[in-house]
């Protein structure tokens, strides 16, 4: 009889009708596929006395589908041990493959072990290869019209779904003749075969592998859990010649820290998986230390970019970055200042042989619409680069995209497309920012305008009237943006703290080996009734809220009668010079009365021109990149206006385009021009009041904080002051001031160089000289060759709050407070040095305004009060309280007399503390659980039920490369996203009782799903199927005009030229590795009129762009390809559903 697949009529009906009547089966197959199994699952259940024997012909050199065969060949091993290890080993490979991960496999997985356990199945592999496809049916007593009772079928089919069921395939089915001879060939072949599951030893091997090794293993929810934490840790570790490395550390004079062996071996690995890596360590851990190591390990030439005053001098004996290339053996590298970077690109054009590049203090390239950073890229690319900073972020996300983009294109990457991402990003926290600004002054329509960037749905009930409901929603977004974008670069970022050693089961050891920093302590300067007055009238009448400054000349838009379209970059410059004022006044009076001074001329200048004209100019461009880049404000308040001899050059025409200048005529009836002047007026008259109030009190000529100072310094030097306790048998401790402003310290070095004249040094950012930084070396960096005692007292900026060794200072004194908490880690890493101890404690000392005559309880209470006054007007620009918490004046007070940085102890730290919590726990009570761990396939899922509070969710634990991602289906709204480890981390965790339950209705299979549906089955095909919906960037950073300008100009280029031309289009439309720099050049060249002109720079900049990166520059980048595998996949219910039998694999089993 023939058997052809037509409708209803397959091979598969045919053998699951005769298997009804079949008390054995013997089956001779070229490949045994588990999908055929499923199609006789049915009889196979119904008769639990049919018995079958499977023959397997064939060898297999690869995993092809689903085939349960083994590699062999004929040079290799055929004894029946080998062969049955091979066999076993390709089976543990596809029962524990994406290929068979179905709902079928999981349902029928226990009859196939079944079958096996119970000596229903046997298996055998024949000797030699064989592909035939043979079944032999040996029929029950209900079959007594078969003489023989015995039938046959041979055909074309697999023992597979398809072939049985689908495949258009042709057999012939066979009950009258040839029995005999076909049971004796298929006999003579299974006795000469290899038994592979004839012995209970290898029939127990099998059984495991299905029931331990497939994807369908039944893992407990804490087996579970213990694994993400242990995929979660595993996925960070990476692995190297630790006694190469330690051998060179020695050969190098370092100590081998643990912490620093480990963040070596992550930096070598992330180099090899993602061509660059972010180390953040905070400062004095030995970021240097571990990239030079890092590069010695790595091999080849290798660039040094760096700020000037960290290169050192090029002998290498005297510190800096020439020293540690000479001590780490970094003979054929190069070291640069990060100010030469064309000279270093012309350099490059010659000689272009280098393959790493380490760029330390790389947060100054922060900014990706510079020439700094649009060279650095071009000297970046093509090369592994290890980028050096301890403040990556430092005012907003793009910060990161930035530093992200020196070694990682746009696209093309395990991230996602970055520019994207971090466009999402930046909304999300620019409303963070408004919201957090609204919640500070009540304002409910700020509040509205900021909800729909934060992405917080307004139908939340008081969202728009309930400030207590804004600043819970407020501080749950910013912690999921925190948790996003660590989870996001955390593969390419290493970033510890120190209380990340001291916390860190394999660190803390070490730590004692780190001077103990005490609390910052405060100093107080008092003020007379007057001087109090003036300063309470300075905070509170003159520039707090509602105060009298108006700032017309910063936001003249205010002015305007019809306020739409009104640009808030605006009243954005306005609130920056506010809060720069109001910081230098308590910085010192010296650096406000020179601000006063300044801004005061300017606005003179500012009128002057307006009466001459009749016109007032606003230069946005000018002042955007001032307040970007300038650390003093000398220049920032003559760049806002258009000068008048510019304007009466220019006859009265603006040449600028609107987005970098606005002109506010005085005569336009949509603008106020009297009330425009008359404010300037009395922002004048204010500015003179001040002056003059200063002149009265003689606040420069006696300043009270300058006297408080000396004071606290003589104590310090005569080993006096109460809050330093004494140290026998230590070096003398000297002494290093920090203020955020030159002006201050100008200010500062004249009065304490009177009292100690030739014991102190001034760094005030200008004077900074290699001479003079070799005299700061040998007077205050412990670990210097030369060392000298000259100098007692070190006067600085923050410019040497980067990358110097003070550490013969046991105190830094912040004669200005500084308001962000990293500024203050930065400032202390000066002299908290790791293996360069000097004191046993560290000593901070925080200066604070006080009235004179009160006790320690009242001062601290008026300090707390001015501080708090300053507070409120910096806003959100002082980083001290998170937007959950309410500021109060005793609480700033507390957080500024504390070292709390925000970050606490990492989420990597914390991960490491749990997983040590739980395998100690293991190794006690249940170590054959570590065991099973150990042996799982890299995809399991689970499912338990959810406790009250967590979400009836479904998640997802992906790996795309490297990286580790997280996705969550909510059930109950039906949602589907992406979530951060943090976040999921409190809805998997669970004790080793948790019982497992099945999985939810929904899981496989959508009840409204049907067969030839185009979307997903049920919740973990959905899962598995999803994809990150981008928001474009608005105008994707002149990309798209950039493409087009060399699409349309490309015919008129030389021939030569024209198929880099169209590589450079794709790389601007699909890949993103040119800076935002570049790719504004080239739009630009589209808006040439003469478009000779035009392609003639267009040309040139071609040209460049080839000597600098080569004519296939895209094609490693093109070839790049992200593998993509679930990892774990955990099912919350919502109730309980029926529990797992006894069978079913457990921790306490």
């Amino acid at each position: 009889m023939l058997i052809k697949t037509e409708g209803e009529s397959n091979l598969g009906t045919h053998l699951r009708q005769t298997m009804q009547v079949t008390d054995a089966l013997d089956m001779l197959v070229g490949f045994f596929y588990f999908s055929g199994v499923k199609v006789i699952a049915e009889p196979l259940r119904q008769k639990p006395e049919l018995k079958l024997r499977v023959l397997v012909g064939m060898d297999a050199d690869i995993l092809a589908g689903q085939i349960v065969e083994m590699a062999g060949s004929s040079d290799c091993d055929n004894s029946d041990d080998a062969v049955r290890e091979r066999y076993q080993h390709v089976v543990r490979k596809i029962m524990g493959s994406a290929k068979v991960d179905n709902q079928a496999f999981h349902e029928r997985i226990e009859l196939f072990a079944g079958l096996l356990e119970n000596g229903r199945l046997a298996i055998r592999k024949t000797r030699q290869p064989n592909h035939a496809k043979l079944y032999i049916f040996h029929l029950d007593d209900t079959q007594i019209s078969n003489e023989k009772r015995m039938k046959w079928i041979t055909g074309s089919s697999n023992f597979s779904e398809p072939g049985l069921v689908s495949r258009d395939e042709l057999n012939v089915s066979v009950n009258d003749y040839g029995q005999d001879e076909v049971q004796e060939y298929f006999d003579r072949l299974w006795n000469d075969a290899v038994p592979l599951t004839a012995t209970d030893e290898s029939r127990q091997a099998l059984i495991k592998i299905l029931r331990d090794r497939s994807v369908a293993v039944a893992v407990t929810p804490y087996e579970a859990y213990l694994l993400i934490l242990r995929q979660y840790l595993d996925y960070q570790k990476s692995t190297l010649n630790e006694e190469r490395l330690k051998r060179l550390l020695k050969e190098a004079g370092f100590s081998s820290f643990r912490y620093q062996t480990d963040a070596v071996a992550m930096v070598l690995d992330r180099l090899k998986e993602f061509n660059g890596v972010i180390l953040a360590d905070v400062v004095g851990l030995g970021k240097s230390v571990i990239a030079s190591a890092a590069a010695a390990m790595e091999g080849g030439r290798g660039l040094i970019i760096c700020p000037p005053g960290l290169m050192g001098p090029k002998s290498g004996a005297a510190g800096g970055w020439y020293e540690y290339k000479r001590r780490f053996g970094l003979h054929d590298w190069e070291v640069w200042s990060r100010g030469k970077l064309p000279a270093l690109l012309e350099h490059l054009a010659v000689d272009p042989d280098f393959d790493l590049v380490i760029v330390d203090e790389a947060h100054n390239f922060r900014n990706p619409d510079t020439e700094d950073f649009c060279n650095l890229l071009n000297i970046c690319f093509g090369k592994k680069v290890i980028l050096l900073t301890a403040t990556p972020f430092n005012n907003r996300p793009t910060d990161l995209l930035a530093l992200l983009k020196l070694f990682t294109p746009n696209q093309a990457n395990p991230f996602g497309n970055l520019d994207e991402l971090f466009y999402s990003y930046q909304n999300i926290y620019r409303g963070i920012g408004l919201l957090s600004r609204a919640i500070a002054h009540e304002d409910g329509s700020l509040v509205k305008k900021s909800l729909k960037l934060c992405k917080i749905s307004q139908t939340i009930p008081g969202i728009t009237s309930d400030f207590a409901v804004v600043q819970k929603e407020c501080a749950k977004v910013s912690l999921t943006l925190t948790q996003s974008i660590r989870q996001l670069v955390e593969k390419v970022f290493i970033r510890r703290n120190r209380l990340d050693l001291q916390e860190d089961p394999e660190y803390k050891a070490e730590i004692n080996r780190l001077s103990c920093v005490c609390p910052p302590k405060e100093q107080f300067f008092e003020l007379t009734d007057e001087q109090n007055q003036f300063y309470d009238r300075v905070l509170n009448s003159y520039f707090g809220d509602e105060g009298r400054f108006h700032g017309a000349v910063y936001r003249p838009q205010l002015y305007l009668r019809n306020q739409e379209g009104v640009d808030e970059a605006q009243t954005n410059i306005y609130l920056m010079l506010l809060r720069m004022l109001v910081q230098r006044f308590e910085s010192s009076f010296y650096a406000f009365k020179r601000s006063i001074i300044r801004v005061r001329d300017s606005m003179e200048k500012s009128l002057d021109f307006i009466e001459k004209t009749g016109t007032f100019l606003y230069n946005r461009s000018d002042m955007e990149k001032i307040l970007e880049n300038c650390e003093d404000d000398a220049s920032m308040f003559n760049a806002i206006v258009l000068r008048e001899q510019e304007f009466e050059k220019k006859n009265a025409q603006l040449t600028i385009s609107r987005r970098d200048a606005y002109r506010y005529s005085m005569t336009d009836p949509n603008f106020d021009g009297l009330r425009f002047q008359q404010d300037i007026k009395d922002d004048i008259t204010l500015m003179d009041e001040i002056l003059k109030d200063m002149e009265e009190l003689q606040l420069v000529e006696n300043d009270p904080k300058a006297e408080a100072l000396l004071e606290v310094i003589k104590k310090v030097m005569d080993g006096t002051h109460e809050d330093i306790a004494a140290e026998p048998d230590t070096p003398k401790r000297k002494i290093l001031l920090f203020s955020s402003y030159r002006d201050t310290i100008l200010h500062v070095a004249k009065v304490v160089q009177k009292a100690y004249p030739d014991t102190v040094l001034q760094v005030d950012g200008i004077n900074y000289t290699e001479s003079l930084g070799r005299i700061i070396k040998e007077n205050f960096d412990a670990s210097f060759p030369t060392q000298q005692d000259t100098y007692d007292i070190l006067l600085t900026t923050d410019k040497l709050s980067e990358g110097f060794n003070l550490n013969r200072a046991g105190l830094v004194i912040n004669y200005d407070i500084p308001w962000n908490p990293t500024r203050v880690i930065q400032r202390v890493g000066r002299i908290n040095r790791i293996g360069k101890k000097v004191f046993d404690n560290l000593y901070i000392f925080n200066f604070f305004p006080t009235e004179k005559g009160d006790s320690l309880v009242n001062k601290r209470v008026i300090a707390e009060g001015k501080m708090f006054a300053i507070h409120k007007i910096l806003g959100e620009d002082a980083q001290i309280f998170s937007v959950d918490e309410t500021p109060t004046a005793s609480g700033l007070y507390n957080k500024l007399c504390s070292l709390d940085d925000g970050e606490g102890v990492s989420f990597y730290t914390k991960m490491k503390q749990r997983y040590a919590k739980e395998k100690a726990f293991l190794q006690r009570k249940h170590p054959e659980v570590l065991e099973r761990v150990e042996h799982f396939p890299s995809m399991v899922k689970t499912a338990w039920q959810a406790k009250s509070g967590q979400k009836n969710a479904t998640f997802m634990f992906i790996r795309k490369g490297s990286t580790f991602s997280l996705v969550g289906y909510d059930k109950e709204g039906n949602t589907l996203g992406e979530w951060t480890m943090e976040a999921v981390l409190p809805e998997i965790e669970c004790d080793f009782a948790e019982k497992r339950t099945d999985f939810s209705p929904e899981f496989w299979k959508f009840a409204n799903w049907k067969r030839g549906d185009e979307g997903p089955q049920g919740i973990y095909d959905a899962l598995k199927r999803y994809q990150p919906q981008g928001i474009a960037p608005k105008g994707k950073n002149g990309a798209y005009e950039a493409a087009n300008t060399i699409i349309n100009y490309k015919p008129a280029l030389p021939e030569d030229l024209q198929d880099f031309a169209a590589m450079v289009a794709d790389d601007i439309q699909h890949y993103g590795t040119l800076a935002q720099k570049d790719m504004g050049r080239i739009a630009e060249y589209g808006r040439i009129q003469d478009r000779e002109k035009a392609v003639a720079e267009l040309k040139k900049f071609l040209e460049r762009l080839l000597r600098q990166r080569g004519a296939a520059y895209l094609a490693p980048i093109r070839k790049r390809k992200i593998d993509k595998s679930i990892l774990i996949t955990i099912d919350k219910c919502r109730a309980a559903s029926t529990e797992k039998t006894e069978d079913s694999a457990s921790a306490d089993k």
